[in-house]
This record gives C-alpha cells, sequence and structure tokens, in this order.
C-alpha cells in the first residue's frame, strides 16, 4: 500500500502507552491520508527504510513527513537513524518536513539543551565509548538542527488532537500550499502583503531608526519599497543594510536590485550579505549555524580568528 505522508515517532522502535500519535494517524485516515504506519514500517531495516523512503519521495507518492519530537525520541538510536535518512530526502529530493513537538521544548531539542540535551549524551554514552562520543553528538546535533528550523507545530498535549473531533479548529501557518493539499484543510486563506504607507513605515524604522525617511531619501526609499513587494524580510533586511549609508551606496543598491527579478527574493537579501568582506562573512555563517550551546565558543573563535571584540563586534 503507498503512502503519501511518512509519519516519524520515537514509537516505531520503543512501544509506548501514549496515544498522540495513532490520534494524529487516525485523524489523518478519516481524512484519506495514508501513512507509512499502515505498512509495518517498525519491522524493516533501516536499509529496507531508506530504499523505500527514496523510491516513494521520488516517484512523488510520498512529500511529506511528519516528524514527531517526544521525550520518547532520546530513547533509542533508531529514531535519530531514521531521522538522517528523512532530512537526506529533505535535501536531496525536496522531501518536505513538518516538526510537531509534543511535550518538549522545540528549543532544548534545537540546541541539545536541558533534560533532552542531558538524555541525548547519555544516549550517546551508550551506544559509543571515549572519543567516538563527541563525534556522534555533533552528527546527532546536526541532524535534529536542521529538522527543527524548519516550521512546525507544537503541542503541550493531545487534547487539541481528540478535541478536533468535536469541532474545533486547527489553525496552520504555512508557505507550504502542497502541505495545505496533503492535510486537506477545510479553508485557505492568503496572507495579503503590506500595503505602500505600511511597508514605508517600516522599512523606515530600520534604515532611518524613525516612523518615515528623511526628505532627501523618500524618493530612493520608495524605489527600494517597489522592489520588496511587501515582504517583511526583504524591507528589514535592506532597510538595516541601508541605514547610515550614501546616497551613492543607495543607488548602487538600486541597481543591483534593478537586475534580479521580481521572484528571486533570495538573491535580493543576498546584496547585503555580497557586501560583506571576507571575514565577515566567515563571522556571519559562524553565527547562523551557531546555538546558545556553542555561543561561548563562537565568542573565542570571533576574537582570534577575526580580531573582533566579543563584547563589541558579537551579535548576540
Amino acid at each position: 500500500m503507498a503512502y503519501r505522508v511518512y509519519l516519524h515517532d520515537a514509537g516505531e522502535s520503543i512501544p509506548t502507552p501514549d496515544r498522540f500519535v495513532p490520534d494524529l494517524d487516525y485523524l489523518l485516515s478519516e481524512a484519506g491520508v495514508i501513512t507509512n504506519l499502515s505498512t509495518a514500517f517498525s519491522e524493516k531495516t533501516l536499509e529496507e527504510i531508506r530504499s523505500h523512503l527514496r523510491q516513494a519521495v521520488e516517484s512523488s507518492q510520498c512529500e511529506l513527513a511528519l516528524v514527531v519530537f517526544s521525550r520518547n525520541c532520546t530513547d533509542s538510536s533508531r529514531y535519530l537513524d531514521v531521522l538522517q535518512l528523512i532530512v537526506d530526502c529533505h535535501n536531496d529530493y525536496g522531501l518536505v518536513i513538518l516538526p510537531i513537538f509534543y511535550g518538549v521544548d522545540p528549543c532544548d531539542v534545537r540546541n541539545q539543551t536541558g533534560d533532552f540535551g542531558k538524555a541525548l549524551e547519555e544516549l550517546a554514552e551508550k551506544r559509543f565509548a571515549g572519543r567516538m562520543v563527541p563525534d556522534l553528538l555533533f552528527r546527532w546535533g546536526s541532524i535534529l538542527t536542521q529538522a527543527t528550523r524548519l516550521p512546525g507545530w507544537d503541542f503541550a498535549d493531545r487534547r487539541c488532537l481528540r478535541d478536533r473531533g468535536l469541532g474545533s479548529v486547527l489553525i496552520v501557518t504555512t508557505k507550504e500550499v502542497n502541505l495545505l493539499d496533503l492535510l486537506k484543510v477545510d479553508l485557505v486563506s492568503k496572507m495579503k502583503k503590506m500595503d505602500e504607507n505600511e511597508a514605508l513605515e517600516l522599512f523606515s524604522w530600520h534604515a532611518f531608526r524613525k516612523a518615515s525617511p528623511r526628505v532627501d531619501f523618500r524618493e530612493l526609499s520608495r524605489n527600494v519599497i517597489a522592489y520588496c513587494e511587501g515582504l517583511l524580510l526583504a524591507l528589514e533586511v535592506l532597510g538595516s543594510y541601508l541605514y547610515e549609508r550614501t546616497k551613492e551606496e543607495w543607488e548602487s543598491a538600486l541597481s543591483k536590485l534593478n537586475r534580479i527579478p521580481n521572484h528571486q527574493v533570495k538573491e535580493k537579501l543576498k546584496i547585503s550579505y555580497n557586501d560583506l568582506d571576507d571575514d565577515e562573512k566567515n563571522l556571519f555563517i559562524d553565527i547562523c549555524f551557531s546555538t546558545d550551546k556553542h555561543r561561548a565558543y563562537f565568542k573565542k573563535k570571533e576574537q582570534n580568528n577575526y580580531g573582533f571584540d566579543p563584547q563589541v563586534g558579537y551579535i548576540p
């Protein structure tokens, strides 16, 4: 039987009396969505799962992986091994991952801190001893961080699932339209972009640190806003990038924007990144991939490698 959604949780390897995942699977099946839980995946080897999952994704039978993060997912390394396969399919074939946090703090999972981080270290020590443990923790941490940076759901308990049958409403926010199709939502409402006046005010707070642009920069500001097309992130990033820059620098940035097609938002945002020197780019990348757990390490690295004062040059 082909499945459209891969539902991944710790129960695949460790039986649990918790009904969260079975309830979720039941709701999906009621909506006509078949998951892998109907195909005895818990009995398959990792290599069999890899083969089946990749085949399902490549043939477009499976387009979504619901990954449940709970306290149980640090009880077995198999959960993390399968998560690696899912992340690989996400990177190689475009499989959409939707993380679901049940009974755990998303920040603890993402940064491997708190009780979750301690349990993960204990699991690594059980599986390997000595010098292998740090390497294993680094690999698991990279997988967890990548999977949990994606937009997802945070459930305090499973009552929201059981209440669904009583007429409660679940509101899903996502930019993945195909996810809404897979879950067969009842109503789709598309968020409207900011109008010109709202966009100008938001941009001005970042570019001029006030609600409106300087008179001599008003026309240039409106030109930037036109290219941003009401996208909040673009307005904030470009506004901060142009703060306290000269008219010539503004005109240069506008010239670059003019050469980028309207739909290529990422290329617009890269203008501010490409203007950094090599050391600043390396620092930016280090900060992007750092977590609270590794913050002290990156502060020291900044001072040693880049010559920046961690109290002045570090972005918290």
